[in-house]
């Protein structure tokens, strides 16, 4: 499925599925049908697959099973507007009534169900310059929640990049992954389950290759920021596995720009207590001049791995791997764990 034109969308989900929505193919939107010449002013498209409806048995991107499939090729949801490629949420266009919005599970046939089930692409790569990107984003509304009742599964890439060049223009952003208010992502049933789960999709610890990517990039000369997971204030996300790679990336090549912000894990609603990491988590914002890496002249360039600084309870952080960026806890007896 492919859409082009300004506020182009793929596939529009607006009513009740009993059922699953599954790609296995590409579904993607552009401004413009043929590769831009410029990076200003061309058409913005809008989202490549909208649900604001319930879903019974969740939404399936469907990719490799595991780390060594060669044979199943890995789907696509991709934009290259300031909408997200995938957006979940509830009253689009305005529907004159808000209803709450249930995401189910589904099931794979070896067991596994997730609400949010990828093992292929997400993307979202902004062909303006001084746009912000966002892949995935769902968000509810005030006394019209959505639901995730069997939570996110992550083993293919969710990723967002955006560039920035216009001083004074905001602050552009690059986000992979969006938890926005009033959502919940509620762990699938079982013991050792997580609300959020980036698999290393049963790769050894030596692979960075086959495992789920979660990546949010922003380069350029103007202010920029980079969420790879980001969880808003009023969403409920209480756990997050990371066996893959989380990454945030906010780099310039100019020193005298205001800011740079890379997180790798963001959570204001305070929720998320309960973090494991056997994989990489990483944060990075600098500026490269002339190959040399160094900060800006203001030193207002931030880097948090995680930062679950507004949590409401103590925070349990279970590490096994690699963590490179700053850690912000909460103000309670937190417990860190690492082993290696």
């Amino acid at each position: 499925v492919e859409s082009f034109g300004q506020g182009a969308r793929g596939i529009v989900v607006g009513g009740a599925v009993n059922g699953a929505i599954q790609n296995f193919g590409t579904i993607f939107v552009s401004g413009t049908q043929s590769t831009a010449t410029t990076d200003t002013g061309n058409p913005v498209p809008g989202s490549a697959l909208i649900v604001s409806g319930n879903v019974t048995h969740g939404i399936y991107n469907a990719g490799p099973l595991t780390y060594s499939d060669g044979s199943t090729a890995a789907s696509s949801i991709s934009t290259n507007g300031a909408s997200p490629a995938l957006l979940i949420t509830t009253g689009y266009l305005g529907t004159s009534t808000l209803l709450p919005v249930t995401i189910g599970g589904f099931a794979e046939s070896g067991g596994s169900k997730y609400s949010l089930f990828n093992r292929g692409s997400i993307s979202s790569t902004t062909q303006n310059i001084d746009v912000s990107s966002t892949a995935v984003q769902i968000a509810g509304s005030s006394g019209d929640r959505v639901t995730l009742s069997s939570g996110i599964f992550n083993s293919g890439t969710i990723s967002a990049q955006s560039t920035g060049a216009t001083n004074g223009s905001g602050t552009t952003t690059a986000s992979a992954l969006v938890i926005g208010g009033y959502t919940t992502v509620n762990a699938p049933a079982g013991a050792g389950t997580f609300a959020i789960t980036n698999s290393a999709n049963g790769a050894p610890s030596s692979s960075s290759q086959g495992t789920g990517t979660i990546s949010a990039q922003y380069s350029g000369t103007a202010p920029g920021a980079a969420y790879a997971v980001s969880i808003a204030q009023n969403a409920i996300v209480t756990s997050l596995s990371n066996e893959g790679t989380i990454k945030a990336v906010a780099a310039t090549t100019d020193t005298k720009i205001a800011s740079l912000s890379a997180y790798g894990i963001l959570d204001q609603s305070g929720t998320l207590v309960d973090i494991t990491n056997s994989g990489s988590i990483t944060a990075q914002a600098y500026a490269n001049v002339n190959g040399t890496i160094t900060a800006l002249d203001n030193n207002q360039n931030v880097a948090f791995a995680i930062d679950v600084e507004n949590a409401t309870s103590a925070v349990t952080l279970n590490n096994t791997g690699v963590i490179i960026g700053d850690i912000r806890l909460g103000e309670h007896n937190n417990v860190l764990n690492v082993t290696g």
